[in-house]
Parts: C-alpha cells; sequence; structure tokens
C-alpha cells in the first residue's frame, strides 16, 4: 500500500516521492492517480508530472530498499551474474522484458551483462545499439538514485561507494 510522502522506485521514472493523489477524466471515467516527483530533480533535464493509476501502483512502482538492504546488496554484487547474449536479436528481446521488470537485481544483472558485452564488442570493433546504450544509461541512473536514497548520498558519489565497500 502507498501513501503520499512514501519514496518509491517506479519502473521507468527513477526513484520518486508521492506528492499528491489526484482523480483525473481523460475520457474513460474518472481515475484515481499517484502524482510523483523525482527525488534527484537536479538529474532531470525537464520538469516531469509522473503520474500512475492508483489501482496498477502495485505493478508500476515498488517501496525503496531499505539501508540495511542496499548495503547487502551491494555486498553480493560480486555473485551476479551477468546474462551474456551475443546474439543482438535475442539480446534485444531478453533485455527488453527484463528491463521493463523492474526488479533491482535484474536491473544490477543488465548493467553487468551490457558494461561486459559492449567491452566484448569495443574488441571487435562494434558498439551497442543506441537501444542498449539507453537501456545502460537509464539502468545506472536508476540504480544509483536508489541506492544514493538509501545511503543518504548524491548520485555521483554511488560508484565510488561501491568501490570502498567492495574492496
Amino acid at each position: 500500500m502507498f501513501k503520499i510522502s512514501d519514496i518509491v522506485a517506479t519502473k521507468n521514472s527513477g526513484v520518486c516521492k508521492i506528492i499528491k493523489e489526484e482523480t483525473f477524466d481523460f475520457g474513460k471515467g474518472e481515475i484515481s492517480y499517484f502524482t510523483l516527483e523525482p527525488l534527484f530533480k537536479e538529474r532531470n533535464k525537464r520538469s516531469l508530472v509522473i503520474r500512475i493509476p492508483k489501482d496498477r501502483a502495485e505493478e508500476l512502482m515498488r517501496h525503496v530498499l531499505t539501508k540495511k538492504q542496499t548495503i547487502e546488496l551491494i555486498s553480493s554484487l560480486p555473485s551476479i551474474e551477468p546474462l551474456l547474449i551475443f546474439d543482438a536479436r535475442l539480446r534485444k528481446q531478453s533485455f527488453a522484458e527484463l528491463y521493463q521488470s523492474g526488479d533491482l537485481k535484474m536491473q544490477i544483472r543488465l548493467i553487468k551483462s551490457l558494461y561486459l558485452i559492449s567491452k566484448e564488442l569495443q574488441n571487435e570493433k562494434k558498439h551497442l545499439s543506441s537501444q542498449e546504450k539507453e537501456y545502460f544509461s537509464s539502468l545506472v541512473s536508476n540504480v544509483n538514485d536508489e541506492f544514493a536514497n538509501a545511503l543518504g548520498i548524491q548520485p555521483e558519489a554511488v560508484d565510488d561507494y561501491i568501490r570502498n565497500q567492495l574492496s
């Protein structure tokens, strides 16, 4: 169950705060929405208004990790196996499904996968597709935002924090 002032992670918009509940009629009858505001607004290039239908909230967002859960997840990072699919068509289909899952561990798995595949492709003088580059950028941003929120640091400091914890 969600309420105003909850901090949540959305599948596509990263870490947000629920700022209000509103009801709108966009032609299919009145629907109740949660209105969200990105937590790290300074990272967003434009002002976003994010509305999540209340009846789909459990599907489209989740409560963010606690500090303890975040620290445990960071300590498990080395054991999260990448999903190495070198066939571009199969990779596109598989990664699109995983990207949309909203599962944080799966998103980390995708980050590791895209990073390693990118390095392998560079050796062959090839590169990731533009969609894969967008996935990578979005995933890193969302994971960094969620870790930053839990740890009480800025998203830009997350990489250094992780390196320090794992060294």
